[in-house]
Parts: structure tokens; C-alpha cells; sequence
């Protein structure tokens, strides 16, 4: 009898992963089950895996934010039952059983994205138009939140946190007009909230998997074979990796870098501005300061995070230290900007548990 490769890996210790990828940035799914590591800077390739033992016609990943684990799910073919799976990214092992998906007539997955809070959603090919679902990951039951009222085969998606909902791609299938470009999506009913549809892309079908990676981009990748990032107001192409990547068919993406703390500054300067912050540590403390200069600062002695060399340049003012959310989140209330300081102060957090900081920023 032979031994299914998955176990094999487990057994000896060996990562999912290539020695190769170990530097990878990104990690993108082929429908095979074929996993990829990709280089952010350059969009090139680092390494791969074969398919992962019984992975068959998956169409879509996600990344669980409160522990980086990577999901990925598959669609409805004659004889293959959508399921469920769950990798490490560390290391490429399986951390758990396949699980088949089961709640709804038909499954057949075409996008994931989790939420902040942790919710799994997923596009659904249904027809005659598309579906919001929810899943639940560790019993592989599907619920159905909504009707997109959309093109039935609506693929990839993403969690957009400047908009609160999520992004995906529409190749332009019937009945949905015009078509191919970007759609918004509302988490609570399903339905598209602001359908771009700017098509920048050669073919309808080129994108296939969506995220935003840790510093906010819009990335893709699909059949076209190149990384790209897309703007996502409009869905225009903003760049192309410097490598074309195999032919594996790629469904999904997601970054799995380590998360540091991150800062945006929104609203109107001269006026009403907000400081958003993210990725820091669950239920932890973020100093935010501000300066004239960003020359850089040692945090003085008898301070959290003493020593650390910060941007700003002394002398720097504490604007405030703020309490972090579980998903390591913080936005404040409104904060009136005067016009001196538009494009003359520098703004930057820290995280008061690690000690990561934000670059430094200009209102």
C-alpha cells in the first residue's frame, strides 16, 4: 500500500514548502493544489510544491488573521466534492483534516477572504446569479448570506478595510453587465455596492486571486501568469511583476509575511483627519508621536521601547497612547489638522510590545 505523500512529509519532518521558498512573500494556490512562493519586490517565483495529496480543482485561498493559517477550497466537478484545507505557511504542513463542504444544494467555491473578525467568506457559482456564503472552518458547513444579483461566476476575494467590504473579480459572465473589472461587495446581504468594472487586463479571466498584502496593495495573480497589483477603486493595473510566473493555473494569493504595526492617516488636510491603525499586537498599546522633522530619534531611557530608533526628530510630542483592539486595531476619533501643518509634520506609532514601527507619515 502506498503511503499518500502528505503523510510521508509529515512523518520525516519535510515542509510543504521547497527549500527554495523559504523567502517567499507571497504564496499563490494552483488549482491543482500546487502551492507557489513568490518574491514581493519582483513578482518572480521563489519556489514550489507539488500538488498537495488529494487537492483537486481548487479555486480559491485565504489567510486567518489572528494565525496566519492559509485556507483553500475548491470547485464542484463531476466526482470531486468541494472541500476544505488548512496549511501552515511557516512550514507547508496540513494542520488538520480535509473537511468536504456541505449546507447549501450546490457548492462550487470561486473566491475566499476572511474578515478581521475572523468570519470565512466565499464566493458561491450559482446560478442564475452569484453568492455571499459564509464558512464555517472547522465543520465545513456553508451558509448563505446573500444574492450578489451579479455575474454567476464571480472569482477571488478580498477584504478591503478601507471600505469594510469585500473586492472581487467579475470575468464578465452572463447576466451581468458589462464586465470583466473589479466589484464591491456588502459583507451583511451580498450584494454590489460599487461595481467599477475597469477593466485593465488583457484577459477576462486573468484574475483568478485577490489580497491585500500587509502594506495595503490590491495584488492578483491568475492565468495571465504575472503578479499584479490593482488599484482598488477602480481595478486599473498599477503593476506588473518582472517575472512570468509556470503555467499552474494560480486561483488565489495571500502574503505571508510577518505582520508589523501599520498606520493611515484619512480625511482632509487642513480639517478633519483620522489615525487608523492595524496589525499591531492583539489587545496591545501603540504610542502615536509627531515631530517637525524625520531625521530620527532615540526613545530615551525610562520609556517603553528604549533605544529604538525612531524616524522623527527630536523634539518629538506624544499625541496619545492608544489601547489596540484583538485583531490589533486602533482608529481615532476625529483630530482637527491646522493648515501649518500639511505637508510640514511627520507623524509615526509604535507598537509597545514588539517595539515595530510605522513609517512615518505627512498629513
Amino acid at each position: 500500500m502506498s503511503i499518500p505523500r502528505i503523510a510521508v512529509c509529515l512523518l520525516a519532518g519535510i515542509p510543504l514548502l521547497s527549500a527554495t521558498a523559504v523567502a517567499q512573500d507571497y504564496v499563490a494556490v494552483g488549482s491543482s493544489g500546487v502551492l507557489v512562493g513568490i518574491d514581493a519586490q519582483t513578482g518572480c517565483q521563489t519556489g514550489s510544491l507539488p500538488a498537495i495529496y488529494g487537492a483537486a480543482q481548487i479555486n480559491a485561498m485565504a489567510r486567518r488573521p489572528s494565525d496566519g493559517m492559509l485556507f483553500f477550497a475548491g470547485a464542484w466537478s463531476a466526482g470531486v466534492i468541494p472541500t476544505l484545507y488548512q496549511v501552515d505557511p511557516a512550514n507547508g504542513y496540513a494542520t488538520g483534516p480535509s473537511i468536504p463542504l456541505t449546507g447549501l444544494p450546490v457548492i462550487s467555491i470561486r473566491g475566499m477572504a476572511f474578515d478581521p473578525s475572523g468570519v470565512l467568506f466565499a464566493t458561491n457559482f450559482a446560478s442564475p446569479y452569484g453568492e455571499l456564503i459564509t464558512i464555517d472552518e472547522t465543520t465545513g458547513v456553508c451558509t448563505l448570506v446573500g444574492t450578489m444579483g451579479w455575474g454567476i461566476a464571480v472569482q477571488a476575494l478580498a477584504w478591503d478595510e478601507a471600505s469594510g467590504h469585500l473586492v472581487g473579480w467579475d470575468p464578465g459572465t452572463a447576466p451581468s453587465p458589462p464586465g470583466p473589472g473589479l466589484i464591491h461587495i456588502n459583507p451583511w446581504n451580498g450584494s454590489v455596492v460599487d461595481p467599477s468594472l475597469v477593466d485593465q487586463c488583457i484577459d477576462p479571466n486573468e484574475v483568478q486571486g485577490l489580497t491585500f498584502d500587509r502594506d495595503g496593495k490590491l495584488i492578483s495573480v491568475g492565468h495571465a501568469w504575472w503578479v499584479q497589483e490593482l488599484n482598488p477603486a477602480t481595478g486599473q493595473v498599477l503593476w506588473t511583476g518582472s517575472c512570468q510566473l509556470t503555467n499552474y493555473s494560480l486561483r488565489g494569493v495571500e502574503d505571508v509575511r510577518p505582520r508589523t504595526l501599520q498606520m493611515t492617516l484619512e480625511g482632509s488636510c487642513p480639517g478633519q483627519m483620522q489615525v487608523k491603525l492595524r496589525d499591531g499586537t492583539a489587545n496591545g498599546q501603540a504610542a502615536v508621536a509627531y515631530s517637525l522633522g524625520n531625521n530620527g530619534f532615540l526613545v530615551p531611557p525610562g520609556r517603553q521601547c528604549a533605544g529604538t530608533l525612531v524616524q522623527l526628530s527630536a523634539p518629538v510630542t506624544l499625541l496619545g497612547i492608544y489601547g489596540l483592539d484583538a485583531q490589533g486595531a486602533f482608529t481615532s476619533g476625529p483630530l482637527f489638522v491646522p493648515a501649518n501643518a500639511c505637508g510640514s509634520v511627520w507623524v509615526q506609532a509604535i507598537d509597545l510590545v514588539t517595539c515595530d514601527q510605522t513609517a512615518a507619515l505627512q498629513p
